[in-house]
């Protein structure tokens, strides 16, 4: 069980590395050492060797992923040690090797793993016995316990599940029962990497309820993009808070209908207009063309200009990474996102700034926008 996981992760090492990974992984299953400590070892030790695999934080994460593994593993090395099953006595001897060969049956252990435990259990005696709680559990009495909290948590469970993530369940064509079979399995492995424990019953109901939310958030986090959002709140260098509208419906930005095409053929229509401003003209004439600091700012942006206040914007507003520049957002966003954020950076409306484009082209070109409509469609 446990072996294979560990091979599978780290195939073709000596026996010798498997030994130390096992130790650290029985160690940190019954809680004698932290997921940082366990990471930091087995980090070393990889390392060390050189050897190619999962990090020690994913393989981590398997441990608690196959927790049904380390259960058995932990009730068995607690049994074994509590019961003093490996000391030898010559008066016992016969009745010490049945518990233990009882013991290794009631818990499922492999011949192989019951190989690499011995040294485990040899030379970390003493320290699992003060570090552990004296009880020792058989699978049985460990679904018993988990069957007494499950009324309390399973209500909670549905509550958060209509409560939280109803729209989750509506924009992804889910179910909540989907969520509801997610969250319980993240229960069962939390109760598995708690048990055994002299707690309360009220402590371990709440202890799985934490678990349920813990993760209920997580999958808000990981189903919501910040396309998603509706509002963004950021810091200015005075360190007040100002507020961004990432989705802007209809009705809360003006519309302004000068022309009789519709919002999608005006939108195809800037964006024509900027390819070829930007195709025609170079940004040094467009500059000289406009002395106006506010038309030369809208100019620069408008033909991909690297700005560093409008990169700094973006990157307070995070729609870019910290090493990304305006140009950047200009080549991934779409021409209207874009044209909107230029006018929440220059306080001019996209209205105004559609009409600019269509007069710097109608300046350079001559031609009125109406006259010229079809060559650039």
């Amino acid at each position: 069980m446990l072996l294979n996981l560990i091979k599978e992760a780290y195939p073709a090492q000596d026996k010798g590395f498997y030994q130390l990974v096992f130790e650290l992984s029985v160690l940190y299953s019954i809680k004698i050492i932290e997921a940082f400590s366990f990471q930091k070892r087995l980090t070393h030790l990889l390392s060390s060797k050189k050897i190619k695999g999962p990090s020690a934080k994913v393989f981590r994460l398997t441990l608690i992923d196959q927790s049904y593994v380390c259960l058995n593993i932990k009730l068995f090395v607690l049994n074994v040690v509590h019961r003093d099953l490996l000391e030898s006595h010559p008066r016992d001897e016969l009745l010490r090797k049945r518990k233990l060969k009882e013991a290794i049956g009631k818990y499922k252990i492999k011949k192989n793993d019951f190989l690499y435990l011995v040294p485990v259990l040899r030379d970390y005696h003493k320290l699992i016995k003060q570090k552990t709680p004296d009880l020792i559990l058989t699978l049985d009495q460990v679904k018993d316990g988990f069957a007494k909290a499950y009324p309390s948590v399973n209500k909670y469970i549905q509550s958060i599940t209509f409560r939280k993530l109803t729209f989750i369940v509506n924009s992804n064509n889910l179910t909540h029962s989907d969520f509801q079979c997610e969250l319980m399995t993240k229960i069962v492995k939390s109760y598995y990497l708690l048990v055994p424990t002299l707690e309360p019953d009220a402590f371990i109901v709440n202890y799985l309820k934490r678990a349920a939310h813990n993760h209920a958030m997580n999958l808000i986090k990981s189903y919501k993009y910040q396309k998603r959002d509706r509002l963004t709140s950021t810091k200015d260098k005075n360190g007040e808070y100002q507020f961004t509208l990432l989705c802007v419906s209809e009705s809360q930005e003006k519309a302004v209908e000068e022309d009789s095409m519709s919002q999608l053929d005006a939108a195809q229509e800037t964006t024509n207009l900027i390819d070829r401003l930007d195709d025609k003209h170079t940004a040094n004439a467009m500059r000289q063309a406009y002395t106006a600091s506010n038309s030369q700012l809208v100019l620069r942006l408008i033909l991909a200009q690297k700005d560093e206040g409008f990169t700094e914007y973006l990157k307070n507003s995070k729609l870019i990474k910290r090493e990304e520049t305006n140009v950047s957002f200009y080549k991934k966003a779409p021409i209207e996102a874009y044209k909107l954020q230029i006018s929440k950076y220059t306080g001019l409306s996209v209205s105004r700034i559609d009409k600019f484009i269509r007069s710097v082209y109608e300046k350079h070109y001559g031609v009125k926008l109406e006259q010229k409509k079809s060559a650039i469609s």
